[in-house]
């Protein structure tokens, strides 16, 4: 009986209906990541299209209120900073230019989000907008495809006006990218910041960091994360994120949900050797009061857990 309708609007085509929607943890309004409709290339240049189209864009509404009371198919409020209202444009939309953003989040801590935004025949891509944002971004699609010009029409390619991709990699490394998460979790402390992703028809799996500027520690984490004991990831749907910060994989090919884990949970600068090193590490964290030095576990921070973890030190890992 809770159920209530939101938004619709029409696919013209099967594919490219996008699906993400996510509540900022900075002003609580509801994103919505829509395709451009499908087909290939857009034909109606969906996403470069601004009035009376939603497709092919990054929408952000206010379901707290209705600015349409009289409409049973728009049940919600548009917030009043978004970039189009009062101007030529359609008032949900908050972004545009896009072809179908293939999962999206928001880093929790910073409240950035990242963008997979899927491609054509050559090149996927990662859109990032920062937490500052304004809307209003043109990250350009159709007449662009990652950083590469389409030949299409629909705006100007390499315009300044266009945002671009903070990475792109092409369909020699494949085919269909699946947008992931900033890792905020305490269970690899080390890797508190780094943008995991994947690509569907590869399964491989990537990890970077950004710091708005450049791109560090770019690092192919297939083989480490593959799951072994017989079991495999082979079509990377997904990525989800638990209340205390930690990742799962989402494996449409096998129907399972995997959980990221430290292979060693002692080593804690990620070095893969055990040394005074992640003592030192530990003690740092332990007098942050940070959830990573939770070692007994019993969600606080005392004398108790440096006994866990130096017990666990003394063994190494098994």
């Amino acid at each position: 009986n809770s159920f209530v309708q939101i938004m619709t609007f029409d696919q013209p085509f099967s594919n490219h209906n996008g699906g993400w929607i996510g509540f900022s943890p900075n002003d609580g309004y509801l994103y919505i990541g829509t395709g451009d409709g499908g087909s290939a290339n857009d034909p109606g240049n969906r996403a470069q299209d601004i009035t009376n189209q939603r497709l092919g864009k990054l929408l952000r509404i206010d379901i707290n209120d209705d600015d349409f009371p009289n409409d049973p198919d728009r049940n919600y409020a548009i917030p009043p900073t978004n970039p189009f209202v009062g101007k030529t444009g359609d008032d949900e939309i908050w972004a545009y230019g896009l072809r179908n953003p293939w999962r999206n989040s928001f880093d929790t801590k910073t409240g950035d989000l990242w963008i997979g935004d899927v491609g054509q025949n050559a090149w996927e891509e990662i859109d990032f907008q920062p937490a500052t944002s304004l809307g209003g971004e043109n990250y350009g699609w159709r007449c662009m495809e990652a950083t590469h010009c389409t030949g299409r029409s629909g705006c100007t390619c390499d315009d300044p006006s266009l945002t671009m991709p903070i990475h792109e990699y092409s369909h020699s490394q494949g085919c269909s990218i699946t947008g992931g998460q900033i890792y905020r979790g305490s269970a690899i402390p080390h890797l508190r910041g780094t943008y995991f992703f994947s690509d569907f028809c590869t399964a491989t799996l990537w990890t970077f960091r950004y710091d708005g500027t450049n791109i560090t520690d770019f690092t192919d984490r297939t083989t480490e994360l593959a799951p072994g004991n017989g079991l495999s990831i082979s079509q990377v749907s997904s990525f989800g994120r638990d209340a205390q910060g930690e990742l799962y994989i989402c494996d449409l090919g096998g129907g399972e949900v995997f959980r990221i884990v430290p292979r060693c949970r002692v080593d804690l600068d990620g070095s893969g050797v055990i040394d005074t090193q992640d003592v030192l590490a530990f003690l740092n964290l332990w007098n942050a009061h940070d959830p990573a030095a939770d070692f007994e576990p019993d969600f606080v921070i005392d004398t108790r857990d440096v006994i866990a973890f130096l017990n666990r030190w003394n063994a190494g890992c098994p």
